[in-house]
């Protein structure tokens, strides 16, 4: 992707900042390329992360592109609801867009939707001149509750351990669970009281009823901590949380 094996580093001072600008040119086959690189003190010696590029090229399309899936879940929720749209690898293909939201991934994704009354999405695909189109619908049955969740509990298993906790440590267990009173979709995360999170999760609903969801934590070493359950869309809710007390012993 270049020719030029060395670039040079302006003089920093201890703590400082500064921007390395490498130009490349990505490689005209179609394919995945990669380039490393790393910094290198004035001895020529090598030190820190290996800083990785990758980039994937694609070749010019001339056939009309082809859809793998695109789908809407639930397809049928009460007022203000979450529904997932859902999509797979697009090939022949330019430009990605569902139209009114803007691009989207080629290679397939998920998007959160919110719509306050029923409506179709359309999931339109360019090459060149080709233009296609699938779409999907999400019905707001207004005859539904508005959205909610009418509970949401948390546990720790166990919640108090004292013994030995092996090589590997020891699995606490959580579990949280909800009660929704309708079709949806619920993201939701688990924080820690070493300050660690969960990324965003998501949980399709079909039907009102209790959701429930585990998580676990390996401890090598004592601790009284917790973990929390908190969802954040399309309503927050409380942080729940889920205290336990862990001995390791000999």
């Amino acid at each position: 992707m270049t020719t030029t094996k060395a670039i040079p580093i302006a003089e920093t001072h201890a703590g400082g900042t500064v921007d390395v600008t490498v130009p490349m040119t990505a490689p005209g086959e179609a394919g995945v390329h990669t380039g490393e690189w790393r910094l290198r003190n004035a001895s020529g010696q090598d030190f820190g992360p290996i800083i990785n590029l990758t980039l994937y090229t694609r070749p010019g399309c001339s056939l009309p592109p082809q859809f793998s899936f695109f789908t809407a879940d639930p397809e049928t929720i009460g007022p203000r609801a979450l529904s997932l749209l859902s999509w797979g690898q697009v090939t022949n293909v330019d430009k990605l867009e569902i139209v009114g939201l803007g691009s989207v991934d080629l290679n397939g994704n998920r998007l959160l939707v919110q719509p306050d009354q029923t409506t179709t999405y359309t999931l339109q695909a360019t090459c060149g001149t080709n233009t296609v189109t699938t779409q999907a619908t999400v019905t707001v049955d207004t005859s539904l509750p508005i959205f909610a969740i009418t509970s949401i509990t948390a546990t720790a298993n166990p919640a108090n351990f004292s013994g030995v906790c092996g090589e590997d440590g020891k699995k606490i267990d959580f579990t949280g669970s909800f009660v929704s009173n309708g079709p949806g979709v619920v993201q939701y995360h688990w924080a820690r009281s070493d300050e660690g999170y969960s990324n965003p999760r998501i949980l399709i609903i079909d039907q009102a009823n209790t959701q429930t969801f585990k998580d676990y934590w390996m401890l090598g070493a004592s601790l009284s901590g917790w973990k929390e359950m908190k969802i954040f869309a399309p309503v927050e809710s409380d942080e729940v949380r889920a205290s336990f007390t862990l001995t390791c012993t000999p």
